[in-house]
């Protein structure tokens, strides 16, 4: 049984010092429940490791300042599909009052006319997603939310917010918010490395924030083939790895969650679900590529050095060449493409795609292409008539376009990993798929 007070994700106090020295609005008792909640979960997922067992069951006792509110079945139903989708895990959930502190008011920040929140990271996607959205909308502001988990992070946005605002003026506010664990636990046991909640902080403090700017939408600015994450090797370990951090079903729930919780309509939009990487690349302007070189999509890195060989590395290089950004490359420790390092782990991305690959141009020789992707899908059966629904409504679009528009994703990936194929030399030596 885990509980809110043994021990905490970040200093409060500067949590919400930072939002409110910066929003409109008031925080209220529901909204620091809200983050109590999602922090606990993500601290019961980060101390209780998957041992022999993919799924577990966890028990988690919340401390909270509406407990009426919570125990409701509405609200502890949505609750418990956000954890079972993300984590994979089935849960009891138990709620307990809690004092509840004065409502923090805040201040008059002079921001005017926000037109949208969204998630920031110093990511590719983010980069690219931003700007378009911000061309789509001539006027009005944007407040782009970032939860910093490591300091070398918080540099290079402030570097990328530096650089926006000489191109877009003060439309885009930087909202960032200081997520740091305040050392290393020490836990009993290995902490669990895979965190499939953590997303869940940064979603929460997206929402929070928008509320307090009266706004009832997020957006989240993620390629199509990272979103879906379908997995790239038919192996049940991959199936169970596989991330669902910003899948369109986990923002479907987490926007029911939010709706119930508040009483009113909220959703989470994923508005380039049906792009890839490059695709997303395609938004940024030749005077805007010199943004690119400040985005980070290492997953190894701590350094500022790009490994060269994890999945981020990888699907970021291809992008940069498919999209011609070639000047844009990092300096990477490992040249995936040459494969010249005896470690053969190191060529394990690329052999996946290549399997991935392979895998869905199968899909695309049968009668029923969209039946046989979800089939490798890695998806429960029975979530996966929940996939259309879902997706329609973060991407905005009429449910009966959803499987074409999931088809062409997936049919214009294949088309930009056939074009980096021949440079990589250990697979341009093997047949064509």
């Amino acid at each position: 049984m885990f509980n809110l007070d043994i021990e905490y994700l970040a200093d409060d106090q500067a949590i919400w010092q930072e939002i409110v020295s910066q929003t409109l609005g008031n925080i209220t008792p529901l909204m620091l429940d809200l983050w109590d909640v999602v922090r606990t979960i993500y601290l019961s997922d980060v101390r209780q490791k998957r041992l022999t067992e993919w799924t577990r069951h966890m028990e988690m006792k919340f401390q909270v300042r509406q407990p009426d509110v919570w125990r409701t079945e509405k609200v502890s139903d949505a609750l418990r599909s956000v954890v079972s989708f993300a984590m994979r895990d089935s849960c009891d959930l138990s709620f307990v009052g809690r004092k509840a502190e004065p409502i923090l008011a805040t201040g008059a920040f002079p921001f005017n006319a926000v037109s949208a929140v969204c998630l920031f990271s110093d990511g590719l996607d983010s980069l690219s997603g931003l700007i378009a959205s911000i061309e789509q909308h001539k006027s009005g502001n944007f407040v782009a939310v970032s939860g910093i988990t490591q300091k070398q992070v918080h540099g290079r946005i402030k570097k990328l917010h530096k650089q926006l605002e000489v191109f877009f003026g003060d439309r885009v506010k930087s909202q960032t918010i200081p997520l740091y664990r305040d050392g290393r636990a020490k836990f009993e046991g290995v902490e669990e490395d895979s965190q499939r909640s953590r997303s869940f902080l940064y979603l929460a403090l997206g929402a929070i924030i928008a509320k307090l700017y009266g706004i009832d939408q997020v957006e989240t600015y993620e390629n199509g083939i990272e979103m879906f994450s379908f997995p790239l090797k038919p192996c049940p370990e991959d199936l169970l790895r596989q991330s669902r951090a910003m899948h369109p079903i986990l923002l479907y729930r987490m926007s029911e969650l939010i709706s119930v919780l508040f009483e009113e309509p909220f959703r989470f939009i994923a508005p380039y679900a049906f792009r890839t990487k490059a695709e997303m690349l395609g938004f940024v302007k030749p005077e805007h590529k010199h943004l690119v070189e400040l985005t980070q999509s290492c997953m190894n890195s701590r350094t500022g050095q790009s490994c060269g060989h994890c999945e981020g590395c990888v699907l970021r290089r291809l992008s940069l060449q498919y999209a011609t950004f070639d000047s844009c490359e990092d300096s990477y420790k490992y040249d995936f493409c040459s494969g010249a390092d005896p470690d053969s782990k190191k060529k394990d991305v690329a052999y996946a795609l290549e399997c991935g690959v392979y895998r869905l141009k199968k899909c695309y020789g049968t009668e029923n292409p969209f039946a046989e992707l979800m089939r490798i899908s890695g998806l429960e059966h029975s979530v996966r008539g929940e996939l259309l629904t879902a997706t329609a409504a973060v991407t905005q679009t009429d449910k009966s376009l959803v499987q074409l528009n999931i088809l062409r994703l997936y049919e214009q990936f294949i088309r930009e990993w056939e074009g980096i194929r021949p440079q990589i030399e250990f697979l341009a030596t093997r047949n064509n798929l």
